[in-house]
């Protein structure tokens, strides 16, 4: 599912309004492959995530083992751009003051 995401996020495939669906089963072993995490990672977000309808697509049939828990489809698009960041920050001069100081580690310590 990586390569997936890496592939639709790195193209054209995805167009900047368009989504990715992805089902899968609900359960074990499902649920460890992370999905979100692995969309975030490529440059993609979750929009939604609904339960799966099998009525909406007529001639549907499953015939993956049930794990009894539905499915779920996750609905995937473009993350926005990380907002450029300056190559080299501006340092505030430390004039001595404890204050001063104080306040300055915890604007840094709120930083992403």
């Amino acid at each position: 599912m990586r390569n997936v995401f890496v592939n639709v996020a790195s193209s054209s495939l995805l167009s900047e309004s368009g989504e990715l669906h992805v089902t899968i089963p609900r359960g074990q072993p499902y649920e460890q492959w992370s999905l979100p995490t692995l969309a975030k990672l490529a440059g993609l977000r979750v929009r939604c995530a609904t339960p799966f309808e099998p009525s909406v697509f007529p001639g549907y049939t499953c015939d993956a083992p049930h794990t009894g828990g539905g499915a779920l489809t996750y609905s995937f698009i473009r993350a926005a751009p990380r907002a450029q960041e300056a190559e080299e920050p501006v340092r505030k001069k430390f004039d001595g003051s404890v204050k001063d100081m104080i306040k300055q580690r915890r604007k840094k310590a709120r930083r992403p």
